[in-house]
């Protein structure tokens, strides 16, 4: 199934992607918008999903940066924040779909 997806989405068909979302939102029991009747995620969440994707340039300065000491430091105070305030996959895709 997924190696049909990707190669549907190779083709430039996004479809398979609606369809791996939808299904996945219903196996694991999320609350969703999506159309049941249709069994595909909506439009909109495809347009979120593929905006969050979206490559941007990278200054030198911010490539520099990344160097493993530094990438450390970062995913250490990153996991002190999300201790601090968890975000559950429901509350995520909740805010995704939303947009």
């Amino acid at each position: 199934m997924i190696v049909n997806a990707i190669i549907e989405i190779l083709k430039g068909s996004y479809g398979p992607i609606r369809r791996l979302a939808f299904d996945l939102a219903e196996k694991m029991k999320l609350q969703h918008l999506f159309s049941k009747k249709l069994k595909l995620a909506g439009s909109e969440w495809l347009r979120s999903f593929l905006s969050l994707r979206s490559p941007q340039a990278t200054s030198i300065s911010l490539i520099i940066g990344f160097n493993k000491p530094q990438v450390d430091i970062y995913f250490s105070l990153y996991g002190d924040e999300l201790s601090k305030t968890p975000v559950s996959s429901q509350r995520y895709l909740e805010y995704v779909s939303d947009r």
